[in-house]
């Protein structure tokens, strides 16, 4: 019985040893093939991953962006609209998405800054589902009124509901829609009115028609109404004035420090490779800088910026923080 145990014992340490060692094998292949799976990225298809249907700004910019980066990783990008809910269709996609380097996402403002704060619940987390890629760019708002209207400017605006307290009424298609005329109320220290509308084109027709005042709507959609002559912009609310509308003054020229821009950029599931976004990141900042694709997006109404990892994460962060107290300031409910 003794020489059994003992021949037990001997098996037992041998069987260990082995085990021993595989463990150790493992351990060491994992991470060398982690490593040889980033160094032969891409190796396949990618997919952006876009809130919005196609023609919209957000599909426009993915495609533009696949195009330019196509040749140049000599693999397929596909463009994935997902439409819906305030962008958290798309979002939520993403976040349940593998985090390996093969599905990205159009997010912005929207997205990552003011769901949070008009929601009460989300199905994803902007802060800890994703991580940042980069930015597209900045995109102002323009103020809007009907070409004969009697409010030939922004000063106009105030001065009339200075002297008539709660008779100008502004039109707004959602929730973050209202914030830049609340931020316009708060700052100038004015009464107006917020009359809800389903869509922004309402919102447009409205205007023409003379029903409500006026309106503070996204370079993008009200460009090219104001371009053909439909509705006349009295300010942007940039910083600087747009070269697609150099005639029209900033907000800011009329009332110091009032500044409202909304954003697009590139996120990717979180723990996505650090050396694949960094890639990534130096195939968006170069399709920014080709003068074509900057030309392109331009004509979309948006200022172009192109920001590193660190750049991008810290003005979303910052960003987010900035319409949590947006929201707070103008009194909007969270939606359930």
């Amino acid at each position: 019985m003794g020489d059994s145990a003992f021949g037990v014992s001997r098996v037992s340490a041998f069987c260990r040893s082995i085990i021993g060692t595989m463990l150790l094998a493992t351990i060491a292949v994992v991470p060398a093939t982690s490593e040889a799976q980033e160094d032969a990225w891409p190796s396949r298809t990618i997919r952006i991953i876009v809130p919005t249907s196609p023609g919209g700004i957000n599909d426009f910019l993915g495609r533009a962006l696949a195009r330019f980066v196509q040749p140049l990783i000599k693999q397929a990008i596909v463009i994935d609209n997902k439409p819906g809910a305030n962008t958290t269709i798309a979002a939520e996609a993403t976040k349940n998405a593998a985090p390996d380097g093969y599905t990205f996402f159009v997010g912005s403002v929207s997205s990552h800054s003011a769901n949070p704060a008009l929601f009460s619940k989300l199905g994803y987390d902007p802060e800890k589902d994703f991580v940042e890629v980069g930015m597209f760019g900045l995109f102002p708002y323009l103020a809007l009124v009907r070409k004969d209207s009697p409010y030939q400017s922004l000063a106009a605006i105030i001065s009339a509901a200075r002297a008539n307290p709660g008779k100008l009424t502004y039109g707004y298609g959602a929730s973050s829609s209202q914030v830049p005329s609340e931020l316009l109320k708060a700052r100038a220290g004015i009464n107006i009115v917020g009359v809800p509308y389903k869509a922004s084109p309402q919102v447009l027709t409205d205007i023409a028609a003379g029903t409500i005042d006026f309106a503070i709507i996204d370079a993008g959609s009200s460009s090219p109404v104001v371009k053909g002559g439909l509705l006349r912009a009295i300010a942007i609310t940039s910083l600087v004035r747009s070269p697609l509308l150099p005639d029209v003054g900033t907000a800011a020229e009329t009332l110091p420090g009032y500044e409202y821009q909304g954003w697009a950029g590139l996120s990717a599931p979180a723990r996505t490779s650090a050396s694949i976004l960094a890639r990534m990141n130096d195939h968006m900042r170069n399709a920014l800088a080709d003068p074509g694709v900057k030309k392109d997006i331009e004509q979309q109404g948006l200022i172009v910026r192109a920001t590193t990892l660190a750049e991008q994460a810290e003005f979303v962060l910052a960003d987010r923080k900035r319409w949590a107290e947006w929201v707070r300031m103008a009194n909007i409910p969270k939606i359930d």
